[in-house]
């Protein structure tokens, strides 16, 4: 039961499409907590009603769960979290992907972290990447070639707080951290109050890439706690399908939400951090590069090297060239 101390959690999925991964991952360890002092709320921007059976069947199999469905009417990860934000009830409000699985204690561990930690604004529990299902017979990237891309990371991100572009404690271990990942990431209710996550970092089509990281990292640069519970568990086990609309694209979004990134999560609190993320922006052109160099008959790997270099072109026009109500017009909203 929830007491005074306990503060009642609701869990959001956003998701899109990715049924399959409703019924077989997320909503099952969600039907398997200790506690039963949560609800779950999904806000479905499918485009076929696949989820919406899936959600219903589980609602049917666990009649002692507040289960509610809803169909977004945005489609993006910024804005289906910050739609969803508003018909949620709980004091904390926990984000997981479709593809997250938690442990049957995770929501107990999460809801008594933040009962005994008052200071702490955000959390979320220990993490670890487990596989989806295979049945492609894919093959992982090589040892030596994983070994040769650590180094050249090294050698262009020094380290990732002086990059700009990631700070350095992510949320993986029990402990204070720096950001939160979107697939284990939770809030005290009052957090929204001021904050959102920019929508801007949908620039490219609805899958954004890195607003967990500038929504809890701006939290805490401005001095709020974060931290990861010492007990549960999510285990993230990421689909195969490239979800950026092509590998072209994600260098473009990559270009542009890098910038967007830096310039409102680390810029403000550190203006020289300006030297080492255009470092780390040259890095990453590198590694777009050297595939070209490889086979330069083919054309798809010049097309993310123009692709990536429009991201960043764009970052630069919508954040320092494009002023005024102009501006508020184009990107829809100023950031929080």
């Amino acid at each position: 039961m929830t007491t005074a101390s306990t503060p009642y959690v609701s869990i959001i999925i956003a998701t899109r499409n990715r049924a399959e991964a409703l019924r077989t991952i997320s909503l099952p360890s969600l039907g398997r907590q200790i506690t039963r002092d949560f609800e779950v709320i999904v806000w479905d921007a499918s485009e076929d009603d696949a989820s919406r059976a899936v959600v219903e069947a589980f609602s049917l199999l666990h009649p002692d769960l507040a289960v509610r469905y809803y169909r977004a009417p945005r489609a993006g990860s910024c804005s289906q979290r910050n739609d969803a934000v508003k018909e949620a009830r709980g004091e904390v409000i926990f984000f997981i992907d479709d593809d997250s699985e938690v442990s049957p204690d995770g929501v107990a561990a999460l809801a008594d972290m933040f009962a005994k930690s008052k200071e702490v604004a955000g959390g979320g529990l220990p993490l670890r990447y487990g596989e989806w299902p295979r049945t492609d017979g894919g093959r992982q990237i090589g040892r030596a070639v994983s070994h040769v891309l650590r180094f050249y990371a090294r050698i262009f991100y020094a380290s990732p707080r002086l990059s700009g572009q990631f700070p350095a404690v992510a949320s993986i271990k029990a402990g204070l951290a720096d950001w939160l990942m979107g697939c284990d990431m939770a809030f005290r209710r009052e957090v929204f109050r001021n904050h959102r996550f920019d929508e801007r970092l949908q620039k490219y089509g609805g899958y954004a890439l890195w607003e967990d990281v500038l929504f809890s990292h701006r939290l805490y640069r401005e001095g709020r706690h974060l931290r990861i519970a010492d007990r549960g568990l999510v285990v993230h086990r990421p689909g195969p399908e490239n979800r950026m609309k092509g590998y072209v694209n994600k260098a473009r979004v990559t270009g542009y939400n890098a910038g967007i990134l830096w310039r409102h999560a680390v810029f403000p609190f550190n203006p020289w951090s300006v030297f080492f993320f255009a470092w780390a922006r040259i890095g990453f052109l590198g590694i777009v590069l050297l595939p070209c160099l490889a086979a330069p008959w083919k054309k798809e790997r010049w097309q993310r090297v123009g692709a990536y270099l429009e991201g960043l072109w764009d970052f630069v026009k919508d954040e320092f060239l494009t002023k005024g109500p102009e501006r508020v017009t184009r990107l829809g909203r100023s950031s929080t």
